[in-house]
């Protein structure tokens, strides 16, 4: 499964979406034969029997997966890359990560950052402006406001961008919940900008607060 280039070390977070970006920059993977025959001689070599079942303990019955605090639903076919995201550094306080690895180069894929708010509000002053300047430090590229959306009752701020090399269009959104901050992001493959509206308002619309 290939990893694409790292955020590069000396990249200062200012605030809970960087960790997020770096996912972008390191844990898009996608299915090749040459990866598909390594993946299949490790995972047959690993040890099966005490390993905790991360579907069981995260996936609900109605189909939606457990995160801190929130359950969302992730598009059909989409299957956890928790396993991966956890063995890049930058990516160690992901809560959640999910990716479509069907597809060939780059894989399409969501996860999620929960950190604490310390009193902040996605009405903070520069908030949309601080999130912004994260994502053209990371990534040489200056996102654009998107329409503010709702997280089961709460207001949530975004932002878009498209990345060459690979061509993929992330799609960022923060939001706050008693005292933690949630971000959200998304990032296609530009083969399928068509659908990318669609698929992260079905995310979107289906996240849940919980007590998990």
């Amino acid at each position: 499964m290939r990893l694409l280039p790292r955020v590069p070390s000396d990249t200062r977070a200012l605030g809970a979406a960087m960790a997020v970006v770096a996912l972008l920059a390191a844990g898009g993977c996608g299915s090749t034969s040459e990866d598909t025959a390594s993946d299949s001689a490790s995972t047959s070599e690993a040890p099966t029997e005490d390993a905790p079942s991360e579907e069981e303990s995260t996936t609900a019955e109605d189909g939606a997966v457990q995160g801190d605090g929130y359950t969302l639903s992730v598009p059909e076919g989409w299957t956890d890359l928790s396993e991966e995201a956890a063995d890049v550094p930058e990516l160690a306080m992901a809560d959640l990560a999910y990716g479509d690895t069907s597809e060939r180069g780059f894989a399409s894929n969501l996860n999620t950052i929960v950190t604490p708010a310390d009193g902040d509000t996605v009405d903070d002053p520069g908030v949309r402006a601080q999130l912004a300047d994260q994502v053209e430090q990371a990534l040489n590229v200056r996102p654009e406001p998107i329409a503010d959306v709702e997280f089961d009752g709460e207001k949530g701020i975004g932002q878009t961008a498209t990345v060459r090399r690979p061509d993929v269009i992330l799609m960022q959104y923060v939001t706050v919940h008693e005292d933690k901050v949630y971000t959200l992001t998304v990032t296609l493959s530009a083969a399928r900008a068509a659908e990318s509206e669609e698929l992260v308002a079905g995310v979107v619309d289906s996240w849940q607060w919980s007590d998990g």
